[in-house]
């Protein structure tokens, strides 16, 4: 199956990242993580380690952090504009543009998660969600709630509410920029509430019947996988 991308919407960039010398598994967690939204390049140049990536601007600030994390062999092409419309499988066809082409090449880490920090999506949506990343989830969700808030290591995050046992849990930012909240209530005979949220706290879905739980829990327990595969 092909690897397609919206061509009406403009992706800029393209990442080469040679998995040589990274851990078994490496390529394929990073895979999965990008989601939908991206053309995948194999065997790079003859080489099968090496393979080319353009996605979504939303996608470079989190691909680089990930490159950072497991400390990746990478060549970034910020200049790369997907107007041009490359097929996958014609990969010879964007080797021979970036051959003939005198594209700026990025392959620091610091000059790159500076230039993805400031002209890419994300990561201005990133450092708002940095900020205050809870109080619009609570305030959109009608819920108001004091007490100690508690961070575990996976990045989930639990807010207790002062003189009750009422809390709410939530997931840290998946891969597709939704949150998992669950609210437990004051009694344990009153509904769990599970919900997906997206950054701006708006409720994207409620979950309610038995299957639709199940699904909530697998969403979050992505969600903290991705998470950890970030850093």
């Amino acid at each position: 199956m092909l690897n397609r991308i919206n061509n009406n919407v403009n992706f800029n960039g393209g990442f080469l990242i040679n998995y040589k010398l990274a851990p078994q598994g490496t390529q394929e967690t990073l895979e999965n993580n990008i989601g939908n939204g991206k053309q995948i390049f194999r065997n790079w140049d003859g080489d099968k380690n090496s393979v080319f990536y353009i996605t979504r601007d939303s996608k470079d600030y989190n691909i680089a952090k990930f490159i950072e994390k497991n400390n990746l062999d990478f060549k970034y092409y910020p200049e790369l504009n997907t107007k041009l419309r490359f097929d996958p499988e014609k990969r010879f066809i964007l080797l021979d543009y970036l051959e003939k082409n005198n594209l700026k090449i990025m392959d620091k880490i610091d000059d790159l998660i500076k230039f993805v920090t400031e002209n890419r999506k994300i990561s201005k949506k990133a450092k708002k969600i940095k900020q205050d990343p809870f109080k619009p989830i609570l305030e959109k969700m009608g819920i108001q709630i004091e007490g100690k808030t508690i961070k575990s290591p996976n990045g989930i995050t639990t807010i207790k509410e002062k003189n009750t046992s009422r809390e709410v849990i939530i997931s840290p930012l998946s891969e597709h920029e939704v949150r998992y909240v669950r609210v437990v209530p004051e009694k344990p005979h009153w509904e769990t509430k599970y919900y997906m949220i997206d950054a701006d706290g708006n409720i994207l879905k409620e979950f309610k019947t038995p299957d639709a739980i199940i699904a909530f829990r697998k969403g979050f327990n992505r969600a903290v996988e991705y998470s950890n595969s970030l850093g």
